[in-house]
């Protein structure tokens, strides 16, 4: 059982003589993180059973675990830890109480105290752990923010307020006018119970909670008559200064700073390693693509453009091609690196497969006009892409093919967002329903991603917050590259290029796409066209300008880690 001493660092061997060692070494001998005899090496049995399981572990039980040893050991070495969902792929028992009941074992960084043994300082551990508190301070800062919006609303309610009586006393507008108000002012219909819930809350520091104001508006006869009411109660407080105006209950700038600076120390010790894309002096060139007569014309084939790509490519095109891949594999680069957290996830198959296929969608890009004529000389920071949308085909041309599509704001004249639509089975949904559920998701009073947050539809009260990029309604949406995935034209994308196809696939990338997802009902054809969906969703967020992508996602998020 030597060999186990892998999945547990000598950090399992601390338990030295000294502080309460009895009870400590107690736990970790019936948790399994330790044997009863030398008290160092990790204990099988506690490992793969709970102390309760009756009859010990099964011959056929140990056979299994000799044959999977290498993948134990691969597996502890790429994640830190052996999952619950590994031991249930491949047929292990799971762990059960001494009533026979099973135990569940979650495999989310939140319960860990559930989990097995486990490397705690394995990069990709420290890196879930550190997401998770990203993701707390995230939530955090969302309800310190709410809170403050709420503040904003109630103190532009209050002047809305202010405004009401001042006007209905032909008085100047401000607070100090309020001493002259009278309570047929506070009656009348125009100020409304919700007005004066507020002009209360602003006004009177003896309530806390809106519990502690009247629930009715109530009668000027029951004002005058002392009767409790919102009425009355207002104008008792009238005269009190006002207490929310002015600073916001929450700094948001100071919590950022010290988020950051936590931030910094949490990872400060962390050995991070930059992503190693393809060797591109080893890939295929775009030019060499583009000098393939019969490549071109299966590409124009499988997109469905061939009418609107042009067929005389000139040598300039495919030197501009090749500048274009050289350009977007830098930014690959710092997008993987930028959008990725887990090393392990930064350093995945899948995107040297993506950097080796760059080539493809630039000479894509360039034949189909979808570039700057001057993208040679724009920096990182700029966009690749035209200001205009003349050679983009409207997603409601093709509203039921696949592929990816983009979000250009009319009013920045630039393109804001790449997304793709694939969907499998006995119905096809394309384009049109993806855009649907965009703009239902814009319209929603609580937006579920960055998208939605920075581009609220109109008819939503986020329509006025200051935080928004733009309007969903100022959004255009055309199609990048669109096939129809039944046509005979795009069975053949499982293809290498030299093959008939149009991406660049080596039979190692044919065996990973093949062997991925295998959980899901996917024909081979399915998953190589949802490869390609993800190649041009990259290739295009790669082009848009930075500052106003609004996509946080990296990508290829069902290859990610599948394809190893």
């Amino acid at each position: 059982m030597r060999p186990l001493q892998r999945v547990l660092p000598r950090s399992s061997a601390c338990c030295t003589p000294g502080r309460r060692e009895t009870d400590v070494m107690k736990g970790w001998i019936e948790s399994g993180l330790v044997d009863d005899e030398v008290h160092r090496f990790p204990c099988l049995h506690r490992i793969l059973a709970t102390c309760k399981k009756t009859g010990g572990i099964k011959k056929s039980t140990i056979e299994q675990i000799t044959s999977d040893f290498p993948s134990l050991l691969n597996e502890v070495d790429t994640h830190g830890r052996i999952s619950e969902a590994w031991f249930d792929d491949h047929n292990y028992l799971r762990d059960c109480k001494s009533n026979g009941e099973e135990v569940l074992r979650p495999d989310a960084i939140t319960r860990e105290h559930m989990q097995r043994s486990k490397v705690m300082t394995h990069s990709h551990q420290v890196d879930l752990r550190l997401k998770n508190i990203d993701a707390k301070l995230s939530k955090m800062r969302s309800k310190l923010e709410s809170a403050n919006e709420d503040h904003e609303k109630l103190v532009e309610s209050n002047r809305n307020v202010v405004d009401k009586l001042c006007k209905l006393a032909e008085l100047p507008v401000a607070e100090s006018s309020l001493v002259h108000c009278k309570l047929e002012h506070f009656a009348d219909k125009t100020v409304l119970s919700p007005d004066l819930l507020d002009f209360i809350l602003a006004h009177d520091d003896d309530v806390k909670l809106k519990k502690d104001v009247p629930s009715t508006k109530g009668k000027l006869e029951d004002a005058l008559n002392g009767k409790k009411c919102r009425i009355l109660h207002a104008f008792d407080c009238r005269m009190k200064p006002n207490r929310i105006e002015g600073k916001a209950p929450h700094d948001l700038q100071a919590f950022d700073e010290e988020t950051s600076r936590r931030q910094q120390q949490q990872s400060a010790p962390r050995n991070i390693r930059s992503v190693t894309l393809w060797d591109r002096t080893k890939a295929v060139t775009a030019s060499k693509l583009l000098s393939d007569e019969e490549w071109v014309d299966t590409l124009g084939n499988v997109f469905n453009v061939d009418t609107l790509m042009r067929n005389d490519v000139s040598e300039e095109d495919r030197q501009n091609a090749d500048v274009l891949v050289d350009l977007l594999r830098v930014r690959l680069t710092n997008h993987v690196n930028g959008r990725i957290e887990e090393e392990s996830k930064r350093n995945d198959p899948i995107w040297n497969w993506a950097s080796k296929n760059l080539p493809v969608c630039a000479a894509y890009m360039i034949i189909a006009g979808h570039v700057k004529s001057n993208f040679r000389s724009m920096r990182e920071e700029d966009s690749l892409l035209p200001a205009d949308t003349n050679n983009f085909i409207p997603y409601t041309r093709f509203p039921n093919h696949h592929g990816v599509y983009l979000q250009h704001d009319t009013k920045l004249e630039q393109k804001v967002r790449s997304g793709k639509k694939t969907s499998f089975g006995s119905a096809v949904e394309g384009f049109s329903k993806r855009i649907a559920e965009h703009k239902k998701g814009c319209e929603a009073a609580s937006p579920t991603s960055n998208f939605y947050k920075l581009y609220p539809s109109k008819s939503t009260k986020r329509s006025r917050s200051r935080t928004k990029q733009g309007m969903f309604e100022d959004l255009e949406h055309v199609i990048a590259a669109s096939y129809d995935p039944k046509g005979e034209a795009a069975q053949v994308v499982h293809l290498d290029w030299k093959e008939g196809g149009v991406m660049i696939l080596g039979a190692q990338d044919k065996r990973r796409v093949v062997s991925s997802m295998k959980q899901k009902p996917y024909t081979d054809i399915e998953k190589f066209q949802l490869l390609m969906s993800y190649l041009f969703e990259v290739a295009y967020d790669l082009a848009i300008a930075p500052s106003v992508n609004v996509s946080q996602s990296p990508g290829f998020e069902s290859f990610v880690m599948a394809t190893a």
